[in-house]
């Protein structure tokens, strides 16, 4: 009560609560809420509010940069454009930046705004206090456990239960000494579990919020049920912890995905994505466990997830050249004929890809030119050459360096490029370099040779230059290659080597510098032991040096599960129909790559360059600056239905007043009580009027109808009386217009040849009846009558009645006479003689 901002929003409280009646009533905006409507901008930036009135207790106070322009504080969508004023304003300052919407301007979300944006993709959040853990994951793990260990919540599991998917999140107090001793206690924890631990692969990152954080991929050989497989991790972090029950109906092996973060010296994360093998190349489930251990699904208790709308502009292609430096020594055959094997599915991957890409081969004595066997290749785009440039005759081979053959194609200069050009020996200018290093030696640039336990270096061939320093400039190998020389920048770089400390036959011991400098760079290693299993690492490399060579960067850190795009023009023809809402895919879609915070498309979801691409996503706010963790929020729990505003540290009435009122009623954020508005919110049209004890609709009884008309009380509203129409036989009542409307076919009175008028409603004669020749249609009987006007006959015949012809004249018209001997022949019609006539004696009649 002594702040004249209480939720440092620009705005007095006595301005707020303009009744000042301690209720929050309608057309207020909410002096204890900073944002009303909850659409993401604050009440003082929507209402132009550019002065802090508290400075004192309102550090993180938001001044709006565009003043002139003003949004609704009480409509989360001022423009109704489907999209909420926050979504629209990415960085929440009140004016319009590059690749925002205006969120007074509806006509800016359509095409793929409209279709990206307006129906976001909802997330559902999960949090702990005891163990500073806060997971967003989409509603399909309808499944959820707290898992609790001495008293405390220590995890979560998580189960989708349609794709056979378990994601586990569980701390750890106090951490180990860096994220590479983390994994590797999780990678053991696995190990250990029956069925044990193949095809291991890690890369180093930076969490969303700064922390470092290291990504490892596994194969599993359980064969046991995948919520067994569940406990059992559950189990090997905290033993006698509650676990979730029963069976998913779906054994293993199976695919893991972990994220190990760590925050403090006091406190660490391990989140696992699981799913059986068998299921993992169907449907989009590696990418949901992709999502779930990615590191973009993990915060704090207290961070919070808000939704937002970005336009974007597809570029080109990014340059990316890829160096592989194989070890041609003896040892190396089995694991040079894997990488050889993986050419085919390397070039079908980079052939969907969004980069612009290379690829050369150097060889651990390509800095020897005097003694070397395989010389360094030049860039080629053809994977099938590189296979054969992979698996080269091996030679006898001492030292063996990873790092020297870079370094003297740099520094010797040449591959470097003095102006931008495509020659096949040098690298791009602007190209994003990857290094891959395959070895089962140690790296030996820079240390001695060889160790007294394996005499047999002595006798190798080349002992040229045993020992180099590492080139000036550089403090070690690992600035060397976080900024290469010629200004080619950070490098990607990957190692299938050796683990530390492993001796691999006929070879040293396994020291750190391969890894040093990958886990420095953040970059990929992976066990070259398990020989099998080097294709699919080689995939995993590839896609993550996609990752961090293309150019899509959002501008808040996205949950990747939230992510929905849609393109204005992609490339090929088999995304045409997908546009709108592109899938999940790396093969005609998009993927989201944790690691390098990169959006990436592939196949013909590849955008054309310039055109326009529109995204929405959920992002977090990181609200809890201490990695330890925060103190509850709002002092622990709030009394329901209030719920705690991170932001303020205080407990608020949602503004739905925790989901219990009625279709009519409204909340009274002050109160946080559901009440009935004056007039039901203005849902009781017509003869319906407001009954505010029910705030429900009543129908009003003392209303009057005009003539014909009568009050239904059961419509409510006025309908026509059709029984005064009086309607005849071959008509009935319609009682919306209220008149008498032909029936069907006249109601069946039309008789033989008869058809309905429905114009008159009357019986008349089908006028498509036709009739015989010489007759006419009867319009009184509606039949076909004889019409002797029409009937022609000869001189010495006349008409017919009877059958509509022509019929002899009795005495064929007069023309036989009278007394000629002749008589008419009614048959013929014709005079024939008449022999019956009587002649005189002697005479007979001659006809």
């Amino acid at each position: 009560p002594k702040r004249i901002d209480t939720d440092c929003d620009g705005i007095r409280d006595d301005q707020e609560d303009v009744n000042r009646n301690g209720r929050v009533d309608p057309g207020e905006t909410d002096p204890s809420n900073p944002d009303t409507d909850g659409d993401g901008l604050t009440d003082g930036v929507e209402l132009g509010k550019t002065v802090n009135l508290d400075p004192a207790n309102c550090p993180d106070f938001v001044a709006d940069a565009h003043p002139s322009s003003r949004t609704d504080p009480l409509d989360p969508d001022t423009d109704g454009d489907g999209i909420a004023d926050g979504a629209e304003d990415l960085n929440g300052n009140g004016r319009v930046d590059p690749g925002e919407l205006d969120p007074n301007n509806r006509a800016d979300a359509t095409g793929p705004v409209q279709a990206a944006c307006a129906s976001p993709r909802p997330l559902v959040s999960h949090e702990l206090h005891d163990s500073d853990l806060h997971v967003a994951a989409v509603a399909d793990y309808s499944e959820v456990t707290r898992i609790v260990s001495g008293g405390k919540e220590v995890g979560l599991v998580l189960y989708d239960p349609t794709r056979k998917i378990v994601g586990i999140a569980l701390h750890r107090v106090p951490a180990l000494a860096n994220v590479t001793a983390q994994e590797a206690d999780g990678r053991a924890k696995l190990t250990a579990i029956s069925g044990g631990v193949s095809s291991a692969l890690t890369q180093g990152m930076t969490s969303w919020d700064g922390f470092n954080a290291m990504i490892g991929h596994y194969d599993h050989g359980s064969a046991a049920d995948l919520k067994a497989l569940a406990r059992s991790i559950v189990g090997s972090y905290f033993s006698g912890a509650n676990v979730p029950s029963g069976s998913a109906g779906a054994s293993g092996p199976f695919r893991i995905q972990a994220e190990y973060l760590r925050r403090s010296a006091n406190r660490a994360m391990v989140v696992m994505a699981i799913v059986p093998k068998g299921l993992a190349g169907s449907g989009d489930r590696l990418l949901r466990v992709d999502d779930l251990a990615n590191g973009t699904a993990l915060a704090q208790f207290g961070d919070a997830h808000r939704p937002v709308c970005e336009k974007l502009s597809a570029q080109n292609y990014p340059k990316v050249d890829f160096v592989w430096v194989i070890d041609n020594s003896y040892s190396m055959d089995p694991y040079q004929a894997q990488v050889a094997s993986a050419a085919t599915a390397m070039q079908q991957q980079l052939a969907s890809a969004p980069i612009d890409w290379r690829i050369a081969t150097l060889y651990m004595d390509t800095d020897r030119e005097q003694t070397r066997i395989n010389a360094p290749t030049p860039f080629r785009t053809s994977l099938s050459q590189f296979g054969q440039d992979a698996q080269v005759p091996a030679v006898a081979l001492s030292p063996e360096r990873g790092f020297a053959p870079v370094n003297y194609m740099l520094q010797s200069g040449r591959w470097l490029q003095p102006t931008p050009g495509t020659d096949v020996n040098k690298i791009r200018q602007g190209a994003k370099v990857v290094i891959i290093w395959l070895t089962d030696a140690r790296e030996q640039s820079t240390t001695s040779v060889c160790d007294n336990s394996w005499v047999g270096c002595y006798n190798t061939v080349d002992r040229i230059n045993p020992w180099i320093s590492v080139p000036s400039p550089y403090a070690n190998w690992t600035a060397y290659f976080n900024s290469l020389p010629g200004g080619l920048g950070k490098a990607f770089v990957a190692g299938i080597i050796p683990p530390v400390g492993v001796r691999m036959s006929g070879e040293e011991e396994q020291t750190s510098e391969y890894r040093d400098v990958i886990s420095a760079l953040q970059g990929i290693e992976t066990d070259i032991r398990d020989v099998t299993a080097i294709p699919a690492a080689i995939s995993q490399i590839i896609t993550a040096a996609i990752g961090q060579a293309t150019n899509t960067r959002l501008a808040k850190p996205p949950i990747s599960a939230s992510i929905k795009v849609a393109l204005a023009s992609p490339i090929g023809a088999a995304c045409q129909s997908l546009k709108n809402d592109v899938p999940r895919s790396r093969t005609h879609g998009f993927d989201y790559d944790g690691a390098s915070k990169s959006l990436v498309f592939y196949g013909d979801c590849r955008p054309t360059a310039n055109t326009e691409i529109a995204v929405s996503y959920q992002y977090w706010e990181d609200l809890t600056p201490n990695p330890d963790g925060s103190p509850r929020p709002c002092g622990g729990p709030c009394p329901e239905p209030l719920v705690c505003d991170p932001v303020t540290d205080r407990c608020v009435c949602p503004a739905d007043c925790g989901g219990g009122c009625g279709s009519s009623e409204v909340c009274d954020t002050g109160s946080c009580e559901c009440v009935c508005p004056p007039d039901c919110g203005g849902r009781c049209a017509g003869n319906f009027t407001c009954n505010t004890a029910s705030c429900g609709c009543e129908c009003r009884q003392n209303v009057t109808c005009g003539v014909g008309f009568r009050f239904d009380t059961g419509r409510c509203a006025c309908v026509c009386d059709t029984g005064a129409l009086g309607c005849g036989p071959t008509m009935q009542a319609n009682a919306d217009t209220c008149t008498c409307d032909c029936k069907p076919g006249c109601g069946g009175v039309c008789g033989t040849g008869k058809v309905c008028n429905e114009g008159s409603c009357s019986c008349t004669c089908d006028p498509t009846k036709t009739c015989p020749p010489n007759h006419l249609l009867d319009p009184a009987t509606c039949n076909c009558a004889c019409d002797l006007a029409s009937v022609v006959c000869p001189a010495n015949m006349e008409p017919d009645p009877a059958t509509c012809g022509c019929r002899c004249q009795a005495d064929c018209g007069g023309v036989c006479g009278t007394g000629t001997g002749f008589d008419c022949d009614s048959q013929s019609c014709a005079c024939v003689c008449d022999t019956s006539a009587p002649c005189g004696s002697g005479l007979r009649r001659d006809p």
